[in-house]
């Protein structure tokens, strides 16, 4: 049964909305680092019998942007055994390659968050210029990281981990929220935040093409899976700019509670 993803709705009649949100099934996965065999890899919920990788599809078509807009991209994670480990799930949105392709984890220029730990919770911007979309130094910038309430021995086998990582525009720079949710086992944790300071981002593009995990090396799993992947985006009112990024958290719980 799906936990609810987050804590408290906002009265989704206060915001009117051009376009309504929906998902997007987010399909046919590749491993860019790491060596492992995908099962159902076509489909939204591919499965993958190791660990220590990153996997990477492409969108169904580039997401470009504009003032106000908003893009998440949603699912949950299972591992086979122990738990989800200090910053080792790790989720991204990102402009890379126009076919993502096994092996190849160059070229993502991006953002990512992690899962919180013992460790401090990462939000990182990646310039493209790493061979891991995921690389914490190579081309990463570090754009805010948060002790978080989600301990890592909260991931027994068999529990899913629900996260939402949404960017919403807003002028030249990004409104962030990452939600991890293991409610049934420790809780969850989120994570709002402006992205700002980045001289080396391109603040005429704000496009996205392609979604991507990490399953870290320090996981005591063998096998990890994600379940449902979509990604969605809500383009508001411009009466509405300035709530819309509440309103779009709204709607993609509210849709996510009735699959």
């Amino acid at each position: 049964m799906k936990k609810t993803i987050i804590t408290s709705l906002t009265a989704i009649s206060c915001f009117t909305f051009v376009t309504a949100a929906h998902g997007v099934a987010v399909t046919d996965w590749v491993v860019t680092n790491g060596t492992a065999t995908i099962t159902n890899g076509s489909t939204s919920s591919p499965s993958f019998d190791a660990i220590n990788l990153s996997v990477a599809a492409n969108l169904a078509a580039p997401i470009s942007l504009n003032d106000g807009e908003a893009i998440s991209f949603t699912g949950s994670i299972g591992l086979n055994s122990g738990d989800f480990g200090d910053i080792q799930i790790r989720v991204g949105l990102f402009d890379g390659p126009a076919t993502v392709s096994s092996g190849s984890g160059s070229g993502f220029q991006g953002y990512w968050a992690s899962l919180p730990g013992s460790f401090s919770q990462r939000n990182r911007y990646q310039d493209g210029t790493a061979t891991n979309p995921f690389s914490s130094f190579t081309g990463a910038t570090d754009i805010g990281n948060a002790f978080g309430s989600l301990p890592a021995s909260a991931a027994p086998s068999g529990i899913d981990l629900d996260y939402v990582f949404t960017l919403t525009r807003s002028g030249n720079l990004f409104d962030l929220f990452i939600s991890y949710d293991n409610t049934a086992n420790g809780g969850t944790f989120s994570e709002t935040g402006s992205i700002v300071g980045l001289s080396n981002v391109d603040a005429s593009s704000f496009t996205f093409n392609s979604a991507a995990l990490l399953f870290g090396g320090t996981l005591t799993a063998t096998q990890a899976n994600i379940n449902n992947a979509d990604v969605a985006v809500v383009v508001p009112e411009p009466s509405t700019y300035a709530l819309a990024f509440g309103g779009f958290v709204a709607v993609v719980a509210l849709l996510r509670r009735r699959r």
